[in-house]
């Protein structure tokens, strides 16, 4: 297993245990790097502390996530929580252990996920978008 943290080098403190050559920290990147900076990752990791739920805007993450086909463990945030497929949502420690070790330990699951994830990303592609729309649209000026 390679441990790989992006954006907090604090977190990235608490692996001191873990040899250097076994780690990785990665700067956060801005919003339009960040897909990019996905690829380095075998599984998204998103723990929320339960005061900073109301900070979360979206579900962004869990779907750049899906669009990489990259399987995510997450916090039940109720912005995250939205995002139904591509992983699991982790309440507590021994949920977060349970859940990464089953990550790591089955591949097929983990295989299963990603699609699940990247299939429900599609249905945020500007074509997927705007067929939604044009149909609403639709729908509207036929009511009048």
């Amino acid at each position: 297993v390679h441990l790989a943290i992006a954006g907090s080098p604090a977190a990235y403190q608490l692996f001191d245990d873990v040899p250097e050559p076994r780690k990785l920290f990665l700067p956060m990147v801005g919003p339009d790097d960040f897909p990019y900076l996905l690829a380095h990752f075998d599984v998204l990791m998103a723990p929320v502390r339960h005061e900073a739920w109301a900070c979360l805007g979206s579900d962004q993450r869990l779907m750049e996530a899906g669009a990489r086909s990259l399987p995510f463990a997450a916090s039940p945030a109720p912005a995250l929580a939205e995002w139904a497929s591509g992983g699991v949502f982790c309440a507590t420690a021994d949920e977060w252990t349970t859940q990464l070790n089953r990550l790591v330990d089955e591949n097929a699951w983990r295989g299963e996920l990603a699609r699940a994830g990247h299939t429900l990303a599609q249905s945020r592609r500007a074509e997927a978008i705007g067929a939604f729309w044009h149909e609403l649209i639709g729908d509207l000026t036929r009511a009048r």
